[in-house]
């Protein structure tokens, strides 16, 4: 659905992806490699003024994907996913010379991957003629966050300066990837000038 008024305009889109996938496997035995899917995003232009433009974004995602038992396993992989983002631009003309933009961008991403599998005692050192079952857990989230602000001027005659700012943030939690989290935070300064020669 999507609409506008004096001074905004808006559009949402849903939608749903399902996929059974293969029936069969090489071998002749039934699979389970199927998809479901849904999402929603949203986008939404506002001009709160003539010299000032803003853009919300925003986004998710969830739904299952199927995967076949191997063959130790208890139960299936399958992997359950929970994704979003959200994003808003701003720009503002100071000036008939200068503008300003800045832009904020936030996303997360869950995937849940836990299932059963069972392996040899002998495989595992221990002289048993046993199976051996435990746990298999591969889950993650992931969140990331950055900030880009940007001025621009331009000069009456050749020059053009640009300078800005990134800032970027992330954070990842995995007890099997990372024994625990990891955070880093980067950021950066950058300028580049214009000379347009006149012919």
């Amino acid at each position: 659905t999507s609409g506008a008024g004096d001074q905004h305009s808006y559009r949402v889109t849903a939608a749903a992806r399902r996929d059974s996938g293969f029936d069969k496997s090489e071998a002749g035995k039934s699979r389970r490699d199927g998809k479901d899917l849904q999402f929603v995003n949203g986008r939404w232009l506002i001009s709160p003024s003539a010299v000032w433009a803003l853009d919300l974004q925003a986004g998710y995602k969830t739904g299952a994907k199927h995967d076949d038992i191997g063959g130790l396993d208890t139960s299936a992989p399958d992997q359950f996913v929970d994704n979003y983002y959200a994003s808003i631009n701003s720009q503002h003309f100071l000036s008939t010379n200068n503008s300003l933009k800045w832009q904020l961008d936030y996303s997360g991403a869950g995937n849940t991957t836990e299932w059963r599998t069972c392996t040899p005692a002998s495989e595992l050192g221990v002289p048993l003629d046993v199976l051996v079952c435990g746990d298999v857990n591969n889950n993650i989230r992931a969140q990331r966050t950055d900030l880009d602000v940007q001025d621009t001027w331009l000069s009456d005659g050749p020059w053009k300066l640009v300078t800005g700012a990134h800032v970027q943030h992330q954070h990842v939690e995995s007890n099997t990837y990372y024994s625990g989290s990891v955070s880093s935070t980067t950021s950066k300064l950058f300028a580049h000038v214009d000379y347009h020669f006149l012919p």
